[in-house]
């Protein structure tokens, strides 16, 4: 059974929800985890998952999304892209 306070991933399956197969945790914080990811086997980025109990708090979705933005504003630059993904389920 999945907890509010936890996120479900299989390294070479692709993310719920999404194309984009996760490769490897990248790190943890506790607002969530950071997972390297690619898509089409050539496209690489790295997915900021926002765990449930707070993806369901407008105040901390919005913070996380913020920081996505300012993150990938620059899409010439180098990769990995960086990726959001607010996990919102119970």
């Amino acid at each position: 059974m999945k907890t509010p306070t936890s996120i479900e991933y299989t390294v070479g399956e692709p993310m719920a929800g999404t194309k984009w197969v996760v490769r490897g945790k990248l790190g943890q914080g506790g607002m969530g985890l950071v997972l390297s990811v690619e898509k089409a086997g050539i496209i690489r980025g790295a997915m900021k998952v926002l765990l449930p109990s707070f993806a369901k708090q407008a105040e901390y979705a919005e913070k996380f999304l913020g920081e996505v933005k300012v993150g990938g504003a620059d899409r010439r630059g180098p990769l990995p892209r960086p990726l959001a993904r607010a996990v919102a389920r119970s």
